[in-house]
């Protein structure tokens, strides 16, 4: 309590405080040695309460608040102390250590050279994949990435489909959030929450790419790649609006499906189906024609990589229709949709074949 109040003495005051103080000395002195007969008393309580002002001045410019090092890497620890003039009790030369306590506690005032007691543990497999990760990103450039977030939601009507976003994310005590790197296996939980719907992560490396999942109760939701670029930056800061969509949502991938002859020839004009299989068989749409080029465009809702079905009718006009497979893969953000070609041989026989250079997602 003492340290604390007179740590608020630091800086300009303290210093106004010992030169009033040493002045007050000096002319006690002085007048002390001029009249020594007269109020000798009064001069003499005038030095030493002088002298002790000044001597309280001195001690409170070598107060320091106690920094807060749980929870962060030992070395860095052992830093932010040294930075404050602070002793610590270990020396390990072993880095996977984390300081899980320490002792005084954060913002209490001690005196500078003073030793704070800290208990350690070893770090977790993840706690170490994110201490190297930040070790090899170290010379990048270093951002804050404010997000707000929002539920992507899809609604459902007899067999048909809609989509629309949902109201913001509003951020609580129960809700787990993240962002990860996959090409690293690594986390990033260093962040704080702005008001209800925004959230900053600090210490965020540049250019590289991250998953921000959104954990909470039965809610478990994802938005796929966001990548932090410097450029986009202002002021060492990125914001961003997430669209989030649930793990079992289904999302609509634009698609388009080309039919070509046995020579690669496009085939204009032919009429095609596509089939949906769920546990009552394969539901079957309207279909659509292919344009002059021998497309045809298809929406999918997908939640994961899957099969849909494509009749194609009698494209030669010779009686002989032709339904075949089609696998179609759910792209990230930034990959092509594969573009899926058929190709027709008069015998009956079709073949499936991609190519991503049509679409982006």
């Amino acid at each position: 309590m003492i340290n604390e109040f007179l740590y608020s003495f630091n800086g300009g005051i303290a210093t106004i405080v010992e030169i009033i103080s040493l002045i007050s000395g000096i002319i006690g002195v002085i007048a002390f040695l001029i009249d020594k007969k007269n109020n000798k008393v009064i001069k003499l309580i005038t030095i030493i309460i002088s002298l002790i002002v000044f001597v309280i001045s001195l001690y409170a410019s070598k107060l320091v608040r106690v920094p807060d090092v749980t929870n962060i890497f030992y070395e860095n620890a052992c830093n932010v102390l040294a930075e404050r003039g602070l002793h610590y009790n270990l020396e390990y030369d072993e880095g996977n250590l984390v300081v899980i306590n320490q002792n005084p506690k954060a913002n209490e005032v001690v005196t500078e050279g003073s030793c704070i007691q800290l208990e350690l543990r070893e770090l977790t497999e993840d706690e170490k994949r994110r201490k190297i990760f930040y070790e090899k990103y170290a010379e990048k450039a270093f951002l804050e990435l404010e997000l707000s977030l929002y539920k992507k939601e899809l609604e459902f009507f007899d067999g048909t489909c809609s989509t629309y976003y949902g109201d913001k994310i509003l951020f609580s005590k129960d809700m787990e959030i993240y962002l990860y790197v996959e090409d690293e296996n690594v986390t990033l939980r260093d962040y704080e929450i702005l008001d209800d719907n925004r959230i900053l992560f600090k210490n965020i490396p540049s250019g590289l790419e991250y998953s921000i999942y959104c954990k909470s109760g039965k809610y478990d939701s994802y938005a796929n790649t966001i990548k932090a670029s410097s450029s986009m930056a202002v002021d060492n800061r990125m914001k961003m609006d997430i669209h989030l969509v649930e793990n079992d949502a289904e999302v609509l991938f634009p698609n388009r499906i080309r039919i070509v002859d046995s020579n690669n020839n496009f085939m204009e004009d032919v009429t095609c189906y596509v089939g949906y299989e769920n546990s009552q068989g394969i539901i079957w749409s309207d279909g659509g024609v292919t344009d002059s080029a021998g497309y045809m465009g298809v929406s999918i809702f997908m939640a994961d990589d899957a099969s849909i079905w494509v009749e194609v009718k009698d494209p030669y006009r010779n009686g002989i229709d032709y339904k075949c497979e089609v696998p179609i893969r759910v792209p990230k953000i930034g990959e092509a949709v594969d573009s899926s070609i058929i190709k027709v041989y008069k015998d009956g026989r079709c073949e499936v074949m991609y190519t991503s250079e049509f679409f982006f997602w």
